[in-house]
């Protein structure tokens, strides 16, 4: 799934997301867990906050099995606009849909934040 895309692009968005996740602030947290999301679900998707040009904002990292390919930015202060993108736009969790093959069900949600509590 990530045919395509630079190797070394992936493994540095994918530092990002490190870096970005290990910046978790009790403030985010406390978002997060207001949206559903606890601290072991932020870390299997390796949300985080910002520390660069989107300071402040949710990092929603895009994670496919070869790396990190994209990243969603979500204001978290009521900011415009709402969401900042990176780059080309990707479909979200898109592992789903090898699983939708086995099982037979897929389910759509609006935003990054409602699939992963979805």
């Amino acid at each position: 799934m990530t045919e395509g895309f630079d190797r070394s692009a992936l493994k540095a968005n994918q530092k990002k997301a490190d870096r970005y996740h290990a910046g978790l602030t009790p403030e985010v947290e406390d978002y997060l867990a207001g949206r559903g999301i606890d601290k072991h679900v932020a870390s299997l998707f390796r949300l985080g906050r910002c520390d660069d040009i989107h300071e402040g904002r949710l990092a929603i990292p895009y994670l496919r099995p070869g790396g990190t390919i994209w990243f969603n930015y979500r204001s978290l202060d009521g900011s415009k606009p709402k969401y900042m993108a990176s780059g080309a736009r990707h479909l979200y969790n898109t592992a789903a849909l090898d699983l939708a093959d086995s099982t037979g069900e897929i389910a759509i949600a609006e935003g990054e934040l409602d699939t992963i509590v979805s």
